[in-house]
């Protein structure tokens, strides 16, 4: 019977990919280092792209992390990290959760302990969950730059230690169909795939899927009948 329901962050309880909060982010951090640095915001953006493509390349838990992104791209460290900090201060000002998950995740907090299993950078994935209204909603969260590794069968072991239960015991909810359903399947969790955004495809190996939250009840009071 589940008894944690954990919930990938971007994408699947905010819209993130190629959003208005990226892009004003990006906008206000970029403007910021040109005007320090007295360089054209063109030559910039190009020097951001080819750091933060660098990192992303590398299999390694902080790809995902800013200040690692403006760290690499700048030599002055205190210019890279006030970019930083305006990057996910700006970021913030602009995400919503999703309306169906906030009219049901009371519901779902009556029946099951909720946390979070995203990759990402502490700082910023904290930031995000404060900001979207989530303090003190979830008991437990699973970071991938705190647990030392990016989402992957071992991540969602882990997870299964530290919370002291057996996978059949956690379900995982997400929209990347490997990250969130292959890896945690792997485990031994019940993982569903949330089909919104991009990267949500309905591989062969995705055993259960949802539109929409309004649909999570139902499928998780089917799975532990």
């Amino acid at each position: 019977m589940v008894e944690w329901l954990l919930f990938d962050l971007d994408n699947t309880l905010f819209a993130c990919s190629s959003s208005q909060a990226e892009i004003e982010a990006e906008r206000t951090s970029l403007s910021y280092i040109a005007g320090e640095l007295n360089k054209d915001i063109a030559q910039v953006f190009g020097e951001f792209l080819r750091a933060r493509d660098s990192i992303r390349s590398q299999e390694r838990a902080d790809r995902h992390n800013r200040r690692v992104w403006f760290t690499t791209m700048l030599k002055d460290k205190e210019v890279a990290e006030r970019a930083y900090k305006l990057y996910i201060e700006e970021f913030c000002k602009h995400i919503e959760p999703y309306p169906d998950f906030l009219d049901v995740v009371g519901e779902l907090s009556a029946k099951y302990k909720l946390g979070i299993a995203t990759n990402g950078s502490s700082a910023f994935q904290r930031m995000k969950i404060k900001s979207l209204g989530f303090d003190g909603l979830f008991k437990q969260l699973f970071i991938a730059e705190e647990m030392g590794m990016l989402k992957s069968e071992e991540f969602y072991k882990n997870i299964e230690n530290t919370l002291d239960v057996d996978g059949k015991d956690v379900a995982m909810v997400g929209d990347s169909p490997e990250k969130d359903v292959l890896y945690a399947q792997e485990s031994g969790m019940l993982a569903i795939l949330l089909l919104r955004g991009k990267y949500a495809k309905r591989e062969s190996y995705v055993k259960n899927a949802i539109y929409s939250f309004y649909e999570l009840n139902s499928l998780l009071d089917k799975a532990s009948a």
